[in-house]
């Protein structure tokens, strides 16, 4: 893990400041109305935080907009060094501790996703921890399963290096498997539980794989397949 430098925690300090002053005059303003309802000030407590987490994610999704976080090997001490360590801090602090949640029911956690920057179709659902959403795609109807870790970055050592995870439609993946840096998941395929996925694999549409490393178990049958004309 590289050091992160100075300017880097004092960028996101401020942004984490701004988000912090928002939440405030958004509870002082209605603190009045609060103090005069029945549980008013655990209601605006929880109304403080959601606002707080909101503008968070904005400002987050605004840096990343103009300062965006290549795909491949980040350069030591490059620029694009010290906008990443922004962008990390932001996961560390703020993002690693919301997606790993458990009190959020998992309906919520694809609007989570989404939010973060991660483009998933309609149905799909995730029970585990899916790190920088942006480098996530899911396709509809899949399920991500309890305690599942999707991680589109490789970090190893000094290196630091982020590749997209594309993961199909009808996809499953079991329990507490691991998905790590630029894998690809083509439809109907089965992850089966406590799997770990290596790096830049790619497993075919209504395959089932699993192990430590994962490999192959089955492949659909010739007769499942579609005619060719």
């Amino acid at each position: 893990m590289r050091p992160i430098g100075v300017g880097s925690v004092l960028w996101f300090v401020s942004m984490l400041l701004c988000s912090l002053a928002v939440a405030a005059g958004f509870a002082w303003s209605l603190d009045p109305l609060a103090r005069s309802l029945p549980l008013g000030e655990v209601f605006l407590f929880l109304a403080t935080c959601l606002v707080f987490m909101g503008v968070s994610i904005f400002l987050y999704r605004v840096f990343l907009k103009f300062f965006p976080v290549p795909v491949g090997e980040i350069p030591d001490g490059s620029r694009q060094e010290f906008y990443y360590f922004v962008y990390l801090l932001h996961w560390l602090v703020l993002f690693a501790p919301l997606t790993r949640a458990t009190f959020i029911p998992a309906p919520f956690s694809r609007l989570i996703m989404i939010a973060l920057g991660a483009r998933v179709g309609p149905g799909s659902y995730s029970s585990g921890v899916v790190m920088d959403s942006q480098f996530v795609t899911v396709g509809s109807n899949s399920l991500i399963g309890l305690d599942v870790a999707i991680l589109p970055h490789a970090l190893e050592g000094s290196r630091a290096a982020h590749y997209p995870i594309v993961i199909g439609s009808g996809v499953t993946i079991g329990a507490r498997a691991l998905i790590m840096a630029g894998v690809e998941i083509g439809d109907g395929a089965v992850v089966a539980m406590n799997s770990v996925v290596t790096k830049h694999t790619r497993i075919g549409s209504n395959e089932v794989w699993g192990g430590i490393p994962a490999r192959c178990l089955s492949k659909p049958d010739a007769t499942d397949r579609p005619a060719r004309p």
